[in-house]
């Protein structure tokens, strides 16, 4: 598993893309005075952490410690050794001094936002083109070695007579940039013959991975009755679900589509092709702003829409998308039948997250299948603001037991996991599921009534695609696509 780990380069990156967007979050939330938004203690903090622990993270301070161990195993060993020669590496060293003299916060103008934001890019840019395939035999495994199934093949209700076990893996490992953070692809030949790809991520937040996996397992729910129902199987609605299996606390594996990439892949190569940065509109966004307040007037209505406007004319036009689509799909039958399967997919994405309350739809969240138009969404939550997350009953017993130490000041007694089950009633988790219900209910039914040939469905979709609401929303999210 040591090649499967991130490179010191890749564990930058990842940080780094981090803290970007932590800062567009602050950017947005100050818009009203762009030019003197200043960084956040706590962004301040967490860049300075990377520079102090830049390239030698939490990651290899706990392979030394291992090593120096009576245990040490041979991953460790080698980990080791590639912490080793990443420190006597000259360009790491060059690459550090420059890294830190760029962070420098001691110099004028350094606690500016903008300014961090500028510098975050570059470097973003910078270990960006350090990404490299990597070659690698993964193991000798065999199915006769053993017989073990598909990662994620319990996943799914079907017997055990059809589970896929692995016949071998596939003697190549791929660098690839999924996620928001740099993956290996690896590929599994099944017993059927087919080749299975996987993903394998390095979490650093393994609550968020938590969350999304319970989110994953009631659209398999879901997708049970949507195939029993005459009129959605006929529609070919159905939500897709990759296979998600935690290896460690910090690593999971992710069935993969080679051929997906995500909405904000789609954007940057439009943008590549038509000689834009990617996120010259975000920039554009806030100098606007800023040349406004410097004239001593907050931005109107009416700026924010001729904001969106020029983005539109001159960065990216209403029509990339499918201009996009047009250019992979030549053929029409191809071209329709894409377009067909994605507005499905997106209506179905778009209706779990209105009715079940889950996280916004982002561009990289969102992952389109070129081969076949279906559409997965990467990191789909439970919104923790909304009542929704009392579903989850552990999360429910958690958030309660949190409220009455808050009210009492003192820890709630008891600390296995049936003590905290007891210390709520039944009547109070009924309550709560029973609010969590009627919230969901009354946004279905408020999308199953019509008014005369009108829809409360037809308003939101208009009201999402209006440029008077769209103008408002943070431009980090690319509202121009």
């Amino acid at each position: 598993m040591v090649w499967f780990r991130e490179n010191w380069y890749e564990e930058v990156l990842r940080q780094l893309r981090a803290g970007l967007s932590k800062c567009h979050v602050v950017a947005f939330h100050h818009r009203a005075a762009v030019a003197g938004a200043t960084v956040t203690p706590h962004t301040l903090n967490f860049i300075k952490k990377v520079v102090s622990t830049f390239g030698i993270g939490v990651g290899m301070k706990s392979v030394t410690s291992s090593v120096s161990g009576a245990f040490s195993s041979a991953a460790s060993e080698s980990l080791a050794r590639r912490a080793q020669a990443t420190m006597q590496d000259p360009v790491f060293h060059k690459m550090k001094t420059h890294f830190t003299a760029d962070f420098d916060f001691t110099q004028p103008n350094a606690m500016k936002l903008q300014n961090l934001i500028q510098k975050l890019r570059k470097w973003v840019k910078i270990l960006e083109a350090k990404t490299k395939v990597l070659p690698k035999f993964l193991s000798n495994f065999s199915l006769k070695t053993a017989e073990v199934e598909l990662p994620g093949e319990f996943l799914l209700p079907k017997h055990t007579h059809y589970h896929v076990r692995i016949a071998r893996f596939m003697p190549r490992v791929d660098i690839v940039q999924k996620h928001n953070t740099s993956t290996r692809r690896l590929y599994i030949r099944g017993h059927n013959g087919k080749i299975y790809p996987y993903l394998v991520i390095n979490d650093t937040g393994l609550g968020d991975a938590r969350r999304e996996e319970r989110v994953l397992q009631l659209l398999r729910m879901l997708n049970h009755y949507l195939g029993k129902q005459k009129e959605t199987s006929r529609r070919f609605l159905h939500f897709t679900v990759p296979r998600v299996v935690s290896v460690s606390p910090q690593m999971r594996l992710i069935e993969d589509n080679p051929s997906s990439l995500s909405l904000l892949d789609i954007y940057r190569t439009e943008c590549a092709n038509r000689g834009v940065e990617f996120d010259a509109p975000v920039w554009r966004y806030y100098e606007r702003l800023a040349a406004v307040q410097a004239r001593g007037s907050q931005a109107s209505h009416q700026v924010l829409r001729d904001i969106l406007r020029e983005v539109q004319a001159t960065m990216v036009p209403k029509g990339m998308v499918r201009e996009w689509a047009a250019a992979t799909f030549p053929a029409p039958t191809d071209y329709w039948t894409f377009r067909k399967m994605l507005t499905l997919q997106l209506a179905l994405a778009s209706f779990a997250e209105y009715v079940l309350y889950l996280t916004r739809l982002n561009p990289d969240m969102m992952y389109v299948h070129q081969d076949s138009g279906l559409l997965n969404v990467a990191y789909f939550k439970f919104d923790i603001q909304s009542i929704l997350r009392t579903i989850l009953r552990d999360e429910m017993v958690t958030g309660y037991r949190k409220r009455l130490e808050d009210k009492s000041g003192n820890p709630t007694a008891g600390t296995s996991s049936e003590n905290k089950s007891a210390d709520i009633d039944n009547e109070t988790i009924v309550n709560m599921v029973n609010k969590s219900v009627t919230m969901i209910m009354n946004r279905l039914n408020s999308l199953a009534l019509f008014d005369g040939p009108d829809s409360k469905a037809a308003t939101l979709v208009t009201a999402a695609s209006s440029h008077d609401n769209l103008c408002r929303v943070d431009p980090a999210w690319h509202p121009w696509l």
